[in-house]
């Protein structure tokens, strides 16, 4: 079935890559695709099999794209179909293809500022587990079989060994399988307002996210403009490309206050999703007749926004993670530790 086949972001972005170039060394349409046939693979190579099939029977390249909305999100169609009417097709393709590259490299950023806290927080959790589950138990015997009042540390570690030694695999098992429902769940289209609000609100993270959004919202809404779409449609492409629900939401409700001839400046008066700097940028870019390059201009902002955060969040948060584990190191290493001590003592004694 077609929802478990994919073609990944690079793919596409080679495929525009190189029909810009054939376009622009004057190959029709059909031998630049039946070229891109030869060089696809998988799922793409089907695809664009069926592409070349519609075009012969008449079909224009954008009709084409239509049929497929899983690989081809709303801007491929709109672009392609403001290049074909205009004669711009390879200009048109050279701002896709820009466009996708930003947004593979900005994906790029965050998933890598995310895998370092990740594979600490990973492998923090494994240590955890293992303790609990095969050290634990063990230390329980030990320490029940003293003939001495325990201190606090100690009596909790020995609760947290029973219950690990009663109940861990259970607790595994529900850890996977809380975390696997929180992914469905937040995949779900009831569900993604409440995960995508909560994601614009978390500590570091927020920021990041809120910057991600406008960057996308500035690049999309810039690119569809200057290619010559009106800013009605492009707002409604703009707010089916964003990634988060909220952004979504909230450019869709500009479409009807610009429909009403107010200016898109005067719409964007949420300071928490468009700060301050953003609305006046754009705000003179309409004035000045220039809006599409004040959008461009904030969308290498923004992205270097992200960049910089990205880079530094490991920054921020590895400290974080070592005082965490620091913190739970002692605790155990007191609760071992204290009983011995007593022995000891009352040894010498």
């Amino acid at each position: 079935m077609n929802i478990f086949k994919r073609v990944s972001l690079l793919e596409k972005i080679i495929a525009v890559k190189h029909l810009s170039l054939m376009i622009r060394a004057g190959l029709t349409l059909s031998v630049g695709f039946k070229i891109l046939e030869q060089q696809a693979s998988g799922y793409f190579k089907e695809v664009i099999q069926a592409i070349l099939v519609r075009m012969q029977e008449g079909q224009t390249l954008a009709e084409s794209l239509a049929k497929f909305p899983r690989v081809f999100p709303p801007i491929f169609f709109n672009l392609i179909k403001v290049g074909e009417k205009s004669g711009t097709l390879e200009k048109t393709l050279s701002y896709l293809s820009e466009y996708l590259e930003k947004t593979m490299v900005l994906r790029r950023k965050i998933r890598g500022a995310m895998l370092y806290p990740v594979f600490i927080l990973v492998i923090a959790i494994g240590v955890g587990l293992s303790v609990a589950l095969f050290v634990l138990p063990k230390l329980t015997q030990v320490f029940s079989s003293l003939d001495i009042k325990l201190p606090v540390a100690t009596r909790i570690l020995l609760f947290l060994a029973g219950f690990s030694e009663s109940y861990g695999l259970w607790m595994v098992f529900s850890i996977l399988i809380l975390i696997g429902a929180l992914v469905w769940l937040s995949q779900q289209k009831f569900a993604k307002p409440y995960f995508h609000r909560l994601a614009l609100r978390l500590p570091l993270m927020g920021r990041i996210s809120r910057d991600h959004n406008l960057a996308i919202f500035t690049r999309t809404l810039g690119i569809l403009l200057k290619s010559g779409l009106p800013i009605k449609e492009s707002l409604e492409i703009t707010s089916e490309s964003t990634d988060n629900f909220v952004y979504g939401e909230y450019v869709k409700s500009l479409i009807g206050q610009v429909e009403q001839g107010k200016t898109l400046s005067s719409g964007l008066q949420n300071q928490f999703l468009f700060p301050g700097i953003a609305v006046q940028i754009i705000e003179i870019g309409e004035k000045t007749g220039s809006l599409e390059e004040s959008l461009l201009y904030l969308t290498q902002f923004y992205e270097e926004e992200v960049s910089y955060a990205s880079e530094n969040l490991s920054n921020v948060l590895e400290p974080m993670l070592l005082v965490v584990i620091g913190v739970v190191v002692a605790f155990v290493a007191l609760a071992i530790i204290t009983p011995i001590y007593q022995i000891t003592a009352g040894m010498n004694i």
